[in-house]
């Protein structure tokens, strides 16, 4: 009898442990299937100092100067024949995303636009995705695609 016992625990004990990354879903009334959770991304660090990219006339400066508690820096931005812009940003880290409210004067005008950018390998590269109506924010974070071909690089300032 006392056999039983501990082989019918056993069971129960290995039925009731169940794996931290899925959750069951019904699907049908005696069936269950385990369906992976989603990962969150994991918290990317950004360090304070200067992301660059500089190709021909395109140049792209971006100084953080405070990471704690938000993102605070100076950007600077000069694409070959369009209007340079500069001005200042604050901004909060996402999982692996970084996004600014960028503040900035170009041709002699004030203006503000949210800028995301992935933070990978001490690199920092932009998102782009649907603007919305006003054109200063996005209209869903979680399109924006990050495809830049001019990615900023983690950089000494003096450079």
């Amino acid at each position: 009898m006392k056999h039983y016992i501990l082989v019918f625990s056993i069971i129960l004990m290995a039925f009731s442990c169940k794996d931290d990354n899925k959750t069951k879903t019904d699907t049908a009334p005696n069936e269950v299937i385990e369906v992976e959770k989603p990962k969150q991304a994991k918290e990317a660090s950004i360090k304070a100092g200067c992301y660059m990219y500089t190709e021909g006339e395109n140049k792209v400066v971006m100084k953080i100067i405070e990471t704690q508690p938000r993102v605070k820096g100076t950007l600077d931005i000069s694409y070959a024949e369009k209007d340079a812009n500069s001005g200042s940003f604050i901004g909060e880290v996402v999982g692996d995303k970084l996004f600014i409210d960028y503040t900035f004067n170009s041709e002699g005008s004030e203006s503000q636009r949210e800028i995301a950018y992935l933070i990978k390998d001490e690199k920092l590269i932009e998102g782009y995705s649907a603007m919305d109506d006003s054109g200063t924010t996005f209209k869903d974070k979680d399109a924006i695609a990050y495809s830049s071909t001019m990615p900023l690089t983690f950089t000494d300032c003096s450079k």
